[in-house]
Order: C-alpha cells, then structure tokens, then sequence
C-alpha cells in the first residue's frame, strides 16, 4: 500500500491509539449494527508493512509505479537463484508448473538453460536440461516434448577422490582405489556426481587390471581424469582394460581426461564372434581406450583422450549424446581420434534412439605425448592417427555425426591401408561437418561401405591445408552406394601419395580419387583448391553416379579428369561430369602435351557406363596449349552429351556437342577447286571446330560450307581445318588474313 499522499496526510506517524477488545475482521454490522472501520492505525500499519516488506528485498519504493510489490518478489526469487548457484534459473517463479507449459530455451532466457523447475509445491533440480511443452508432471520428474526429465534428489551424493585415497604421484597406484569408489558410485540409488577434485590419477601400474567403469547409472564425473601407468608401443596387440568405460549410461563428463596404455595395448576387434553384452564387457577388459563410451547417452565438455590400444581414443559404441570441446589424439597411425558405431548392439536393441553425434568446437590435434611418470615421449608428435572422426553404421541411417568447427590435424595413411589418412569417415554411415580446419592430413574425406546402403559424407566451409592426397577418398568396395560434399579452401601438397603402390588414385594426386568399382557414386565440389594436384578426379574402374562442380576455382597440375567411365548405367540419368555456376579449372603444366581430360565408356574390366560431359557453363585456363578433349567410346549410343566450355583460354575442343550458333573464323589460305566446291583452310577463334553444314559471310555473298576436307590440325595455339566452300573463292569473296563470321557453325 502506498503512503498517502494527498495533502491530508502527517509527516510523521502518529502514535498509535489503544486498541480495544480483541483483534478480529471487518463486518458490515456489529453487536450493535454498526460497520466496523478501520482507522488510520490500521492504514498506517498496512503502509508500514508494505515499506518494510521492500526494504527487506532491496526495492526503493517508487511512488509512480505499481509494479514496487512484483519488483519485491522478483528479487526475492533471483536471491533465491543466486542460493541455489550462480547460474541457476527457477520456472515458473511464481506458481505450480502446469502441463502444457512451455519451458524456455537458453536462447531466450539469457543463454542460460531453466535448471530448477517449481513443481508439486517444491523447487526441483532436473537433469538432463530440457526445453519445450510439458507433456507430464510425476513426482519424480517430467515429460518435456518427449524428453524424460528427472528431478535430482537432494542433497546429491557426490563421490570425491579424496574421500577415497586416490594420491595424484608418478609412482603411485590408484587402481584399488578408483574401484572402490566407482563400486561405492554403482552401489548408490540415484542421480551421483564424482569429483576428481582436479587429481590425474595413474592406474593400472600393479597387478590389479579390473577395468574401472560404471554400468547402468545416471552421474556427473568431472574435474580431472585417470592415466594407464608406463605407457607405451606393445610390439603386438594384446587384451589390456580401456582406461575407463560407461555402459547403459547417462551422464554428463566435464573437465575429465584419460589416457590410454597406448599403441597395440588393446584390441576390440576380437570381441568379434560374441554377442553384445560380451562385447561390451570385452571393451572394458580389453579394448585399451582411453574412454569407451558403451550403450551410453553422454554430454562431454572439454573431454580429453590420448593413445588407444584399438579402434580409438574415445570411442562410442552404440551411444549418442554431444560434445563441446576437447581434443583426442592417438599418437599413432593404428586408430581413430573419434570412432562411432554399432558394434554393441543397433538401435532397438539398445533403446536409446539412433545414434546420433553432435560435436561444437571438438578436436582431434596430433600432440606429443610425454608419459606422465618420466616425460619420455611415445609415440608420434605428427601422429594424431589414421582417422579423425569416423563413423561407421549398419543401416546407414542408425550413425550419424554433426560436426562443428575444430581443429582436425595429422592424419595419415599406413602401409596396410594406404587409402586413409582423413579427417572425417563414413562407413554405411552419415557424417556432416561444417566450418572445420583440416590440416597435415593424406585427404579430408573417406567414403566406404560396410553394407549395401549409402554412406554419407559432406564437409561444408572447410579450411584445408598441407592435403597430402586428395580431398575425396572414396574406398574400393563392390556394394553399397557413396554421397560426398566438399566446398571451402583446400591447399594440396601432393606429398602423402604412394608411388610404389601400383594404384593410379593413389599415385597421383588429386581433389577427388574414385576407387569404387561398380557402385553409385555422387561427390559434388564447390571450392577453392590451390597447390598442386595433378588433377581433379580419377577413377580407375567404372562406376555409377557422377561429379558435378558447383563454382570455385582449381589448380590442377596436369589434367581435370581421368575417368575409366563414371555416368549411368543406363541412358538419360544425365550422370557424369557436369559444371555449374562457372567454375574455373586452371591447368598449371606448361610441359604437359596430352588432353586435359580422358575419359571413357569402358573400364579394363567391360563395365560400360554412359558418356555424359556438360561442362558448358565453366572456363578452363591452360599454361600449354593443349586439346581438352580424349573420349574413348566403343558404342556411340554411349555417348550423350559432350559439352566443353564457352570459353578455352589457351586450349581447344574437338570432339563436342554444341548448338549451331554463329562463329568467327580466319581466312588462312586458299587451296583451289575439289570437284565443284572449293578448298579453303579456316582458323577457329573459339578454338572449337565448326559444325557442317554451315554458311560463311564473305566479302559480297553468302556461301555453304558443305563438310569439312581435312582433320583439324594444330598450328601454334591456334587449330585450322581445310573446308569444302561451293563454288569458286576467290579474293573478292574471302581475303586472307580477314575474319568472316560463319553462320549455324
């Protein structure tokens, strides 16, 4: 109640009267029929309360407003939040949570996620985060659009190394304790949290190698992490424990890392003939990851894994769940930074929805590794590993990855599998990345296929330098189906080629190498490609689909395609090699005398595909002055479309499929009478031979050009071919040296 203010009222309050009878409530009518009335103790001590009421939630009173007694209770309620912690957020304030309310998102609530909720007349801590309808309201959590919703008991039990003797020392063992307090974690009823309170505990350094994990339990581990004692290079593979595994879990690791035993300490793929609870007891014993993520719904912030045994450092087996942050790296050519599948189980099995992965800022950086008892190096500091993140599915829709930005450095081939060495992999998988930087690796991209549906993978706004190889890998598989994208800047160095290996896609270097055989497959490039790759595709065995160019602008060494046959399978797919938006193909050799690009119909091994070239709407610049064209065609009815570029710069087209348009041409020289047409030899300006039969604009009239008399030769960076003109030339009809313009050429 505001203080009155009306010019009736007393600057100081008066003394109160003395109160009569005992205290009650208003009436219209009393003992003796009379209304009762309040007074101005009772207004005064009403304005008493209200001002005492604002200064107890740090409001000065304003008296314009009528908003002083909800600025009180606001307050009171962000005290309330700031008790709760410092980015706590309460909704509603006020009232009850009611089904069919929307709870806000972070982006409209300051960036910050509603972390308490008011319902059943208590304030409730919910875990996982979630916004959106309420669908449902139980005593022990929500439905918020599908998502189950839980309320976190209070106080939350929290595990504390500390509590448990882990000791943070170079010659110190904590295996014995670790398992005591994960045994202590998987024993409690319950949402927990374990607080390594920042120690880097060593384990596995004496007789005990029981893995450390946790099974079937809802938690938070955070704030430091746990390392295999003596890492080092096992000279074979062999069954060591991952360094700590998660199964059927859902939890959150924040600040936490591991480090794995190391290179060949591990081998999950032996786990192969059990089922998928074997497996993924095998993944704990034996797998040797640093984390191993199993049947597991995660959310990792600022997740570190180093060295692994087999597969990868942090590998996710059948899970799903996000990543912000962090860095993986194997210090070694045998495994995966990253590495998502299916090998304990598919979906419905597991019951945890697709597989999906969602990384912002995740990365995967070859480092050099000190061991942490004596700092001596292992492994490889220009090893981040042979993969950085891959995917590998079953169906082709139960894995996939959405990749944020990151750093994605050191990936190399080896010598069993040479076509490696990328950044990202799908394998019957899809994975899309966007806006990375990609560096000192043999190729950004691998398709591959571990079952006859289609892999996806597409890498948007991608930063690419030191690009050892190609930028498209696409494996030598005989079934499935491959998508692949690429758009960004890729520098090409050409130094991660393998010349003994006595494979074309991998001697040479390349944008996109093909090595599938038989299969559809599609990659579409729109980027910016310098260096010196010696061409922008090869294939050496036919296949299906196509490359299309989508703008940009390429450097190529020596040629644009070299194709054994890449088109339909059958006429009018309009499959093959197509340019839009007018890329730029720019050819750097100025030695280099053979056709720009080969292309064929048939493949060494009698796989046809049809012809189908449109790259009409593209320039292609050369050094030397070369033919664009070679086109191997054992059937002509393979041949659909041959249409080279407007525009040749230092270059020229034979064989093509063009619209009859109007042309220019040069006199060169007059060759005399053949039959009733005459000999005469033409240059071409647009370096493309003319179509016949056309007509010539001479000097006085207009003349048919029936067919042509010779080949199209060569001479200097021009090409000429002698024509049949009807009826006699002679110098007042076309003078030498001139140019004409000839019409339907």
């Amino acid at each position: 109640m505001h203080p009155l203010h009306n010019g009736s009222q007393a600057e100081q309050r008066p003394a109160n009267k003395p109160r009569t009878g005992l205290a009650g409530w208003f009436t219209e009518s009393g003992e003796n029929n009379v209304p009762s009335y309040p007074g101005a103790d009772w207004f005064n001590h009403v304005i008493a309360e209200f001002q005492n009421a604002l200064s107890a939630a740090g409001v000065v009173f304003d008296s314009e407003s009528d908003k002083n007694l909800a600025n009180a209770f606001n307050n009171l309620a962000l005290s309330y939040e700031r008790v709760l912690g410092e980015n706590a957020r309460i909704w509603p304030l006020f009232r009850d949570l009611e089904v069919g309310d929307f709870i806000p998102s972070s982006d409209a609530n300051g960036g910050l996620p509603i972390t308490h909720v008011n319902a059943n007349g208590n304030i409730h801590e919910i875990y996982p985060f979630a916004s959106g309808e309420v669908l449902a309201i139980t005593d022990s959590g929500l439905n918020v659009g599908g998502v189950a919703v839980k309320f976190k008991a209070d106080p939350v039990k929290t595990f504390k190394a500390g509590d448990y003797g882990l000791t943070v020392g170079s010659n110190v063992d904590n295996t014995e304790q670790a398992l005591a307090m994960l045994s202590g974690a998987q024993a409690h009823d319950g949402y927990f949290e374990i607080d390594l309170q920042g120690g880097f505990f060593r384990v596995y350094g004496g007789g005990n190698l029981s893995p450390l994990k946790l099974v079937g339990k809802e938690f938070t581990i955070r704030n430091g992490g746990f390392y295999a004692a003596n890492a080092s290079v096992s000279p074979v593979s062999v069954g060591f424990p991952s360094t700590i595994t998660f199964d059927k879990c859902t939890y959150t690791a924040e600040n936490f890392t591991c480090f794995a035993k190391g290179e060949k300490w591990g081998n999950t793929d032996a786990s192969s003939s059990l089922d998928y609870d074997g497996r993924a007891s095998w993944i704990a014993e034996n797998g040797g990851h640093a984390i191993a993520v199993v049947r597991s719904k995660y959310n990792h912030i600022n997740v570190a894994g180093a060295l692994a045994g087999s597969v990868a450092a942090i590998y996710f087996a059948s899970s799903r769940g996000a990543a912000l942050g962090g860095n993986a790296y194997c210090a070694s050519l045998g495994c995966s930074a990253y590495n998502a599948d299916t090998w304990c189980g598919p979906p419905d099995d597991v019951g945890i929805g697709d597989f999906i992965h969602i990384t912002s800022g995740t990365s995967a950086v070859a480092t050099e590794h000190k061991r942490p008892e004596d700092g001596n190096v292992i492994g490889s500091a220009e090893y981040c590993g042979k993969m950085g993140f891959l995917g590998e599915g079953a169906t082709g829709e139960d894995v996939k990855a959405y990749i944020n930005g990151g750093r994605w450095v050191g990936f190399y081939a080896n010598g069993s599998s040479m076509d490696l060495g990328n950044a990202f992999g799908a394998t019957s998988a899809a994975v899309v990345a966007f806006n990375p930087t990609v560096g000192d690796a043999a190729s950004i991209i691998r398709v591959d296929n571990s079952s006859p549906v289609k892999s996806v993978c597409k890498v948007y706004n991608c930063s690419g330098t030191k690009i050892g190889l190609t930028g498209v890998m696409v494996s030598s598989k005989s079934f499935g189906e491959c998508d692949a994208f690429l758009s960004g800047s890729v520098d090409i160095t050409s130094d991660k080629t393998w010349p003994g290996s006595g494979v074309a896609e991998l001697v040479n270097s390349s944008v996109v190498a093909n090595r599938a055989v038989n299969i559809a497959v599609n990659v579409e490039l729109s980027a910016s490609v310098t260096g010196n790759a010696t061409r922008l595709s090869h294939n050496s065995r036919a296949c299906y689909g196509g490359i299309k160019v989508a703008g940009g602008d390429y450097s190529l060494a020596q040629y644009i395609c070299y194709s054994k046959g890449w088109g339909g399978a059958g006429a009018k797919t309009r499959s093959g090699f197509v340019a839009k938006s007018n890329p730029v193909f720019r050819i750097l050799s100025a030695a280099a005398v053979d056709e720009i690009i080969h292309w064929q119909d048939v493949d060494d091994f009698s796989t046809a595909t049809y012809v189908y070239i449109d790259i009409a709407d593209s320039t292609i610049i050369s050094e030397a002055f070369r033919r664009v064209d070679f086109v191997q065609q054992t059937s002509a009815s393979r041949r659909e479309l041959l249409s080279f570029p407007r525009t040749l710069d230092n270059c020229y087209a034979i064989e093509a499929d063009k619209p009859r348009e109007t042309v220019t041409v040069k006199a060169i020289s007059s060759g005399g009478f053949a039959g009733e047409n005459w000999l005469y030899t033409l240059e071409f300006a647009n370096n493309k031979p003319i179509l016949f039969p056309c007509a010539i604009c001479g000097n006085s009239s207009i003349r048919l050009i029936p067919s042509a008399s010779g080949a199209v030769e060569v001479v200097g960076n021009k090409i000429r071919q002698t024509v049949l003109i009807a009826g006699a030339v002679d110098s007042d009809f076309l003078t030498v040296g001139n140019e004409y313009a000839v019409l339907g050429g």
